[in-house]
């Protein structure tokens, strides 16, 4: 059993998320770091349906050995801890790594393709994969385009299932957010 619990603080840089879950003779709280990246437009308090990606968390079922598993922070809200290849709560299923990338099954058909990887910056932090394409049952994908600058991640294009180019476009002028979107035209 798992429970998953929401934490939002007061400033505004950080978001927290707390998870309790149920390992036998023993409860297990994991603290899950905020992203080290500066997301755009992303300021904590929000849940976008396009904002996903997965990334690795330490646990430790016994209080001594640690070992990585693989959290998937879901498009729209929510996260959960793959321990293995299926997660019977959301009843989806991870397979892929680090290296090359993940793809999250639903089970509906669709399924996620987390292909953009960013390897960890800074000591205690661990790379993260996002998503870089939806597939529904029928074979329609969406492709989400991202770039890099420093230590920010943009992402700059989607592109719909008929092959159409939205881009999107960010405030550089302001240097307090730099990763404000500031225009998403579409290619109409």
């Amino acid at each position: 059993m798992r429970l998953q619990i929401w934490r939002k603080t007061l400033n505004r840089d950080r978001v927290g998320l707390i998870f309790l879950f149920f390992m036998p003779a023993v409860w297990q709280v994991q603290r899950v770091k905020p992203t080290l990246f500066s997301i755009f437009l992303w300021d904590g308090c929000g849940n976008f349906s396009w904002l996903s990606y997965v990334t690795l968390a330490a646990c430790s079922p016994d209080g001594k050995n640690v070992y990585y598993s693989n959290m998937v922070y879901f498009p729209g809200g929510g996260a959960s801890l793959f321990t293995g290849a299926t997660d019977y709560l959301t009843n989806t299923k991870l397979t892929g790594d680090m290296t090359n990338g993940y793809t999250l099954y639903y089970p509906d058909g669709s399924h996620d393709v987390y292909g953009f990887i960013v390897p960890a910056l800074s000591v205690g932090w661990q790379p993260e994969a996002y998503r870089t394409q939806h597939w529904d049952a029928y074979s329609n994908a969406i492709t989400f385009v991202y770039s890099t600058s420093g230590s920010s991640i943009q992402l700059t294009n989607v592109i719909d299932a008929t092959g159409g180019t939205n881009w999107i476009y960010y405030g550089s002028t302001n240097v307090q957010f730099p990763n404000l979107i500031t225009q998403v035209m579409d290619r109409y």
